[in-house]
């Protein structure tokens, strides 16, 4: 009986432990400026490195877009830095909004601020693939367009789970309970 329970506490623990697919959720925010330069989302800090941050912009409808300040711009020609609250791997993101001219970089960092990786000079419309780098905590969208800048939208990754136990102590602890279980069962049997 008390291998059993030890069994499904064991269970419930690893299940608590497994990752959750996730996305950066912009649309509950309303559509349009949202006045400010950071935006606390439930997963994620988004910050303009500029002006402020727009909802919707461009041809995807869960985006998010930094508006350059520049008066001669006018657009989503700034830089965003993205901090997840938890580390974050298998992420992809959509560009949008392209204009001749746009260009932007994606650099992945890991918990101590050192680059994973990074994709460069996109210049289209596309799906923004960052899936090569596992434990990305943050994001920074170098933006040099020089059209209208892109809009980024459709962030799916999964959250690392908080914690994971080593394979190590998962066999020692099944291997603890196996024989528990098997001295228990010799000694009923005698």
């Amino acid at each position: 009986m008390k291998a059993t329970i030890a069994v499904l506490v064991l269970t419930g623990a690893l299940a608590a432990n497994v990752a959750d697919a996730a996305t950066l959720d912009f649309q509950s925010l309303g559509f349009g400026n949202q006045g400010t330069s950071v935006l606390v989302l439930a997963n994620a800090t988004v910050t303009s490195a500029e002006g402020d941050l727009f909802v919707g912009a461009g041809s995807i409808p869960n985006s998010v877009c930094a508006l350059s300040t520049n008066p001669l711009v006018g657009t989503c020609e700034s830089d965003i830095d993205i901090v997840f609250n938890s580390l974050v791997s298998n992420l992809t993101l959509q560009t949008g909004g392209f204009n001749p001219g746009d260009s932007v970089s994606f650099f992945a960092y890991d918990n101590s601020a050192v680059l994973l990786g990074s994709v460069l000079g996109v210049s289209s419309n596309t799906t923004v693939d960052l899936t090569a780098f596992a434990g990305i905590r943050r994001l920074f969208i170098d933006d040099s367009s020089t059209g209208a800048g892109f809009s980024y939208g459709n962030f799916d990754f999964t959250s690392a789970p908080t914690a994971v136990p080593e394979p190590a102590t998962l066999l020692l602890f099944g291997s603890g309970l196996a024989a528990s279980a098997y001295r228990r069962r010799k000694s009923v049997r005698k």
